[in-house]
C-alpha cells in the first residue's frame, strides 16, 4: 500500500455496506493491512453478508491498494 488515500477506502466500504460515509473509520493502516471501524450500533446483515467479493473489488479500484489471491477480510463484532 502506497500513497492511499484512507478517507476513500472508507468511502468505498460504506458504499459497498450501504453505511454513510461518515460510519465508517480507517483506525490503523500498515503495509498489508487496513483496520476499519464501523460506528454504527447495529448493522443488518444483508448489509455485511456475502460482500467479501465486492469489497475486494472496490478496494482494488483504489489507487495505491494492490491485492493479491491471499488478500481477505476479516470482521470483528464488538457489543459495547
Amino acid at each position: 500500500m502506497r500513497g492511499v488515500n484512507l478517507g476513500v477506502v472508507a468511502e468505498k466500504v460504506a458504499e459497498v455496506l450501504n453505511l454513510d460515509k461518515r460510519e465508517v473509520l480507517v483506525i490503523d493502516a500498515g503495509e498489508e493491512v487496513i483496520t476499519l471501524d464501523i460506528m454504527r450500533k447495529i448493522v443488518k446483515a444483508e448489509d455485511i453478508i456475502g460482500k467479501k467479493g465486492e469489497l475486494l473489488r472496490a478496494l482494488a479500484e483504489i489507487t495505491g491498494i494492490s491485492l493479491t489471491p491471499e488478500t481477505s477480510i476479516h470482521s470483528k463484532a464488538s457489543s459495547g
